[in-house]
């Protein structure tokens, strides 16, 4: 009996570890419809699910498109990079791609200072219009910017991708009210732009813990000590 209170303990204390001080943990998630995509189902995408204030901080996506791409007719497509900004830095400011591409690693994480749009990746394949047609006008990877030292891992399977922070969170308690917001054009077509009206977060009170915490950046992204 005494063994099981023991380990009682010790797992309630690894869990409160790795909560925030003092914040609310939740998620929220963004619904596409299915079959919304332009062209074929493969760019089909429909949830979008990230998670604030828990570590470490990590964003879910349902999806169709393969990791490997999608090449239409000449266009060999890719994946888009994941879009994150706060209520504090809009227009969209940071970037995660989900492979490689350029200089760019999977899992880091980009301030951009320029991007590519849909339309720009289309003139470098020779993509014109028509005969093909795709998500005009939309942010699909980064151009030009900045390696915070933030990464993480990218987890492509199981019907769509999974991205795991390494060593840090997202935090909308400091500053106060810079509430997250995250997007992603699916592919560099960007077939199907997953960026509609968040539903309602998902308010989840966890209990409070001991953590050493060091500020990054713009003071949203939190690394555990």
């Amino acid at each position: 009996m005494k063994r099981g209170i023991i380990l009682v303990v010790v797992l309630l204390s690894a869990f409160f570890l790795n909560v925030p001080v003092g914040v609310q943990a939740y998620s929220v998630t963004k619904l596409d419809p299915a079959g919304d995509q332009i062209g074929d189902s493969v760019f089909d995408t429909t949830n979008l699910t990230w998670f604030v204030n828990e570590y470490p901080f990590k964003v879910e996506i349902v999806t169709n498109y393969p990791e490997a791409g999608y090449t239409v007719g000449s266009w060999a497509t890719k994946p888009a990079d994941l879009i994150l900004w706060g209520a504090e830095s809009s227009p969209p400011a940071l970037a995660i791609p989900l492979v490689d591409h350029g200089i760019f690693i999977a899992g880091h994480v980009y301030s951009v200072t320029d991007w590519y749009t849909s339309d720009e990746i289309a003139v470098l394949n020779g993509i014109t219009t028509p005969p093909y047609s795709w998500g005009f006008g939309e942010n699909v990877w980064i151009q030009a910017g900045t390696d915070t030292g933030l990464t993480g891992t990218v987890a492509w399977g199981g019907g769509g991708v999974t991205y795991t922070a390494s060593g840090w969170y997202w935090t909308d308690a400091n500053p106060l009210g810079d509430y997250l917001d995250v997007s992603w054009a699916t592919a560099t077509c960007a077939n199907d732009v997953v960026n509609p009206v968040p539903e309602p977060a998902t308010m989840l009170l966890l209990g409070s813990g001991l953590i050493g915490l060091a500020g990054f950046g713009k003071k949203k992204f939190f690394k555990k000590a």
